[in-house]
């Protein structure tokens, strides 16, 4: 049977990465200040439709706000009193970007007065996981009847370590508190929202 989920190991660094959000903030807010009747405007569903749309460009899809990078190792571990030893190890460094996904954000996320925009954040969570293909290392040892049998069922152990990556990347990131909690991400935000709220021309922007 499979043993542990895997190990995380060396090389640990994270990097806080200049949030992509401010220029996609500053963008919405010159949009919105250039509108005119700022009070009127910020409370009808057509500018939350329309900041919606701009936040879910491409360009501005995703707010990363740590990268960390690592090396990773995952194993796998069978032994069968029939078929003999199958075991695995996949060595690689991975990089993960978290953060919020903007897509998620929607109507009911964007409210506003006359003294300011609230933009109601979703969670954070693993945006995406990149493994550097030139640094991955595989080890197999199986025995004579695991490899015939591997064969035979179309089973791959090198698909089947990578497969794990994401999964202990990340939770071993989380175990260790590299990754920043909601509480953490909103308090750099909104260390950025008098600079934000200058380009919209309102006088308080809050990010909750």
């Amino acid at each position: 049977m499979l043993a542990g989920p895997g190990k995380i190991v060396s090389a640990v660094r994270t990097a806080g990465i200049a949030m992509l959000a401010f220029a996609a903030g500053a963008m919405v807010f010159a949009v919105i200040g250039r509108a005119g009747n700022l009070g009127g405007l910020l409370g009808g569903t057509r500018t939350e439709r329309s900041v919606i749309e701009i936040l879910r460009t491409d360009e501005m899809m995703f707010l990363v706000t740590t990268r960390i990078t690592t090396l990773a190792c995952v194993e796998i571990h069978e032994n069968s009193l029939v078929l003999g030893e199958r075991s695995g190890l996949l060595l690689a460094t991975v990089r993960i970007y978290y953060g919020i996904d903007l897509e998620r954000l929607d109507e009911n996320s964007i409210s506003g007065t006359e003294e300011g925009l609230v933009i109601r954040l979703p969670d954070p969570g693993m945006l995406d996981l990149s493994v550097d293909l030139s640094t991955m290392r595989f080890f197999d040892k199986r025995s004579g009847l695991q490899v015939l049998s591997d064969l035979v069922t179309g089973r791959d152990q090198e698909l089947e370590l990578m497969a794990m990556l994401d999964s202990t990347a990340c939770r071993w990131a989380s175990e260790q508190g590299l990754l920043p909690s909601r509480d953490d991400i909103l308090l750099r935000l909104n260390d950025m929202a008098p600079m934000l709220a200058g380009y919209a021309g309102v006088d308080s922007l809050r990010f909750e």
